[in-house]
């Protein structure tokens, strides 16, 4: 008999993030060595480049549980 995992929705559980180049590879790789699998990721987020001032390109912004 397989016992059950119980997982409580009132738990606090920490949240980590990381931010990468806005590119599938990055973001693969960036996963990959951070260890992420698709079960621990909460959301990806786009943020856009700036242009003005201080150049920068586009990013992603992975939010995630911390293991």
């Amino acid at each position: 008999m397989q016992k059950l995992k119980t997982t409580l929705s009132n738990q606090v559980g920490l949240v980590d993030e990381i931010v990468t180049e806005s590119s599938l590879d990055a973001l693969n790789a960036a996963l990959a060595v951070h260890g992420i699998d698709a079960d621990r990721i909460i959301s990806i987020l786009p943020v856009p480049g700036q242009t003005m001032a201080f150049p920068k390109p586009p990013q992603l912004r992975v939010l995630f549980r911390a293991s």
